[in-house]
């Protein structure tokens, strides 16, 4: 038999289920059913694009350059995607083929900071729709925040 949760628990519960059915991880789950199995591997494959884990920038074949400069192209494609307009995966495809989010790092994919950032470990999920999920602002603290955090990366290791 189940037990009755308190008030205050059940609140709670409902409102982690409302972020679910309602936030992005609605979006990335139908996203992700063109990639993966149903079940255990979609979530595998979502949550940690949406929980917020730590970068894994290992998980990126990524010749390492000066970090100034990966932090610096992570800044520079946040302040373009202030401009993309409207929030579209199509509008988002556009600056990339225009060369707005281009990070023009030596040696290294164009797409690949950017993807690294928003992503923050290697996913099969497709780029754009999953920052038109994420929504605007989650991707620029994503990139500005995980430019500092390439930077701290590459102090320590």
């Amino acid at each position: 038999m189940r037990q009755m949760l308190d008030p205050h628990s059940t609140a709670h519960v409902e409102r982690s289920w409302q972020y679910l059915h309602s936030g992005p991880f609605a979006s990335l789950i139908e996203l992700a059913s063109a990639h993966c199995e149903p079940g255990l591997a979609v979530l595998e494959a979502v949550s940690p694009v949406v929980m917020r884990v730590p970068w894994r920038f290992g998980d990126f074949l990524f010749t390492r350059v000066p970090c100034e400069r990966v932090s610096d192209a992570a800044r520079r494609v946040a302040k373009e995607i202030e401009r993309v307009a409207p929030w579209t995966e199509a509008a988002l495809q556009q600056a990339a083929e225009q060369g707005r989010l281009d990070s023009r790092l030596e040696g290294n994919d164009a797409l690949l900071v950017l993807r690294m950032m928003i992503m923050r470990v290697h996913s099969l999920l497709p780029l754009f729709p999953v920052m038109q999920a994420l929504g605007r602002d989650e991707c620029i603290h994503r990139l500005v925040a995980g430019g500092k955090a390439y930077e701290l990366d590459s102090l320590i290791g």
